[in-house]
This record gives C-alpha cells, sequence and structure tokens, in this order.
C-alpha cells in the first residue's frame, strides 16, 4: 500500500501495544518492500499476510505428524503408567487380605473372647460358691446352738475317754491289788489254816498264844481253825523243854 495507508502501523501507541502483546505477534503489513515500526518491534515479520498465514496455521501433514507423535507418545505415557499401576495394584493387592479370612479370624477372635468370658465367669462364680460355703460353715461354727451341740459331743466323747481311761486304770489297779493280794494272802499267817493248822487267843484280850505258859488253867482261849472258831477252857497246861508245849 501507499505511505499514507501504512502510517497507522508506525504510530508509537501500536508499537509499544505490539511490544507490550503477551501473545506474540506477526507482522505482515503491506508486501516485502514495505517496511513500518511496527515490523521491527513484532516478534516476527512476514513478507505478505499470505507468508504470515502460513507461518501461523501449519501444512495438514506437519499437523498430521504432530498428533500422530503425540498419540505415539499419549500412548506409550499410558502403557507405563498402565505398567506402574498394575504393579502397585498387584503390590497392594498382595499385602491386602482377603477381607473374608479377615472376618474370619475377627469370628474366631470372638469366639476365643467368648470363651475365656465363660470361663472367667464360671470361675468367678465357683469361687464365690466356695467362699459362701466357707463363710456359711464358719456361720454355723458361730451358731451358739451348734456350738452347744458340738460341745455335748465333745464333753460326751470326753466322759466316755474319761470313763474308759478310769475302767483302765481300776482294771489295773484291781489287777496290782489282786497281786499284792495274792502275795500278801501267800504270807498271811491265815493261809497257814488252810494246811490244817489253828490260831490260838487268849480271852478276854485275844492276844496270840506263841507258848503254853501264856495261859493258866482256868482260862478261856478261843481257837480259830479254817472255817469257824472254837471257845475252849484251859484245863491242863504242859511244858515240853525239847518240843511244844502242849494244852
Amino acid at each position: 500500500g501507499s505511505l499514507e495507508d501504512l502510517w497507522a502501523f508506525n504510530e508509537e501507541v501500536v508499537a509499544r501495544a505490539i511490544f507490550d502483546s503477551a501473545i506474540p505477534v506477526i507482522s505482515a503489513v503491506g508486501h516485502e518492500i514495505d517496511t513500518t515500526i511496527s515490523d521491527w518491534v513484532a516478534d516476527v515479520r512476514a513478507p505478505t499476510p499470505s507468508a504470515a498465514a502460513e507461518m501461523v496455521i501449519q501444512r495438514k501433514s506437519d499437523l498430521i505428524q504432530r498428533v500422530t507423535t503425540a498419540e505415539d507418545r499419549l500412548a506409550s505415557s499410558m502403557r507405563s503408567r498402565l505398567g506402574e499401576f498394575r504393579v502397585s495394584l498387584n503390590y497392594q493387592a498382595a499385602a491386602l487380605k482377603d477381607p473374608r479370612r479377615a472376618i474370619q479370624a475377627h469370628f474366631l477372635r470372638l469366639d476365643e473372647l467368648d470363651s475365656r468370658i465363660k470361663r472367667g465367669i464360671l470361675l468367678t462364680l465357683r469361687r464365690h460358691r466356695v467362699n459362701s460355703r466357707h463363710l456359711e460353715e464358719l456361720l454355723q461354727l458361730q451358731n451358739p446352738v451348734d456350738r452347744l451341740e458340738r460341745l455335748w459331743i465333745e464333753m460326751s466323747h470326753g466322759l466316755v475317754r474319761l470313763r474308759q481311761g478310769i475302767e483302765g486304770i481300776l482294771k489295773n489297779k484291781r489287777a496290782m491289788i489282786e497281786g499284792v493280794s495274792g502275795r500278801l494272802n501267800s504270807l498271811s499267817p491265815l493261809a497257814v489254816l488252810d494246811r490244817g493248822y489253828s490260831l490260838t487267843y487268849r480271852l478276854p484280850e485275844m492276844r496270840l498264844v506263841k507258848e503254853a505258859r501264856e495261859v493258866v488253867p482256868g482260862e478261856q482261849i478261843q481257837v480259830r481253825l479254817r472255817r469257824g472258831t472254837l471257845t475252849c477252857d484251859v484245863a491242863e497246861v504242859k511244858e515240853n523243854e525239847n518240843g511244844p508245849a502242849e494244852i
């Protein structure tokens, strides 16, 4: 175009707007021989608007190649990510337990706890029962009626043991007395009477007469035999020097 047509692209405000634009700007004003300030401040200068369009819009084959490359890269990235996800999933699946096994383990744990609780309750009840029985026995021991009955039974047993002990002592003493009596009887002068001898006593003092001269004629004497006694009057007294005296 003419210089007048292109002068708008030489203004400062346009140049600053192009320079400050965050979007890349292609300057394609006029023909290839035409130059403006906008061409110097733009990011890219195209000789003609058609050339600018070709810069902005790439060829179909290039776009198809870029899309194909992007698809290949996307597929490769997706396969890689899927592989990583598969490895992670396998690892997590190996680490993750079967929920049915976990539930079964919880059921087993519950059964074990239930059994332990039942055993604990039974043991506690048994201990309380034993303690109750012990306390009941203590209460029965402290019951005055039961104590009197026990004391009466103990006293009865004591009396029986005492009676048995006394009877045993009496039996032993009786045996001892009989033994001593037997020995005394064997040594007693009265035992001589059983062999046919007699004892003579002077009356009335009942003094044993050992010699004939201890009495005089006319006195009374008593003769003790094995069975019974005889009261006699002394008629005559004879003394023998070499033998016993005769009455």
